[in-house]
């Protein structure tokens, strides 16, 4: 199974949930359940798609079209090889940096995450327009989401649920400002 691929999402997810909770300290009681309620759906999507991305079958889809997505991003742009190894090695350290709980380390790794993702993310969103991409991902999706509901039937229920938990946040943000 590809092992990286699950990382990048648990480590997004971690530094999206920081950025959640650190929101949901300076917001209102309702709005705070909400917050809890996301990550709390958003943790049990998560273990459902692990274990899903454990099959062979799905890892293979998965290894597949991340492997066709990396060889149209480096067409694009030749640089985005060196960014994905970026990314690795910022992963791994982030591992390393948490095992030894050394906080400081975790908030410099996670903007050098977030600097080096957004950079990898503008040419992924020009290779994620090329059709053959666009239809290897539609059957790697439809592939998890098919294989998260055998293993938990109420997965359709928590996403449409965690869907309409993130439009109501976003109406309260929108508010807000």
């Amino acid at each position: 199974m590809n092992k990286k691929i699950v990382y990048f999402k648990v480590i997004a997810t971690l530094f999206f949930l920081v950025a959640i909770t650190l929101q949901a300290q300076q917001t209102g009681e309702t709005e705070n359940d909400l917050y809890q309620e996301y990550m709390t759906l958003n943790q049990q999507l998560q273990t459902t798609q692990s274990a899903a991305l454990e099959d062979p079958e799905i890892a293979k889809l998965s290894d597949e079209f991340y492997s066709l997505l990396d060889d149209k991003m480096c067409e694009i742009d030749p640089a985005a090889e060196d960014l994905i190894q970026q990314r690795e090695e910022i992963v791994e350290d982030y591992e390393n940096a948490q095992e030894n709980n050394d906080q400081e380390k975790l908030q410099k790794l996670q903007q050098d995450y977030q600097k080096v993702n957004s950079e990898i993310e503008n040419v992924q969103q020009q290779a994620l327009q090329d059709e053959k991409i666009q239809q290897k991902q539609q059957k790697m999706e439809t592939s998890v989401i098919e294989k998260m509901i055998e293993i938990e039937p109420k997965t359709e229920e928590r996403i449409d649920r965690l869907q309409e938990v993130q439009r109501q946040l976003q109406e309260q943000s929108s508010q807000k400002k």
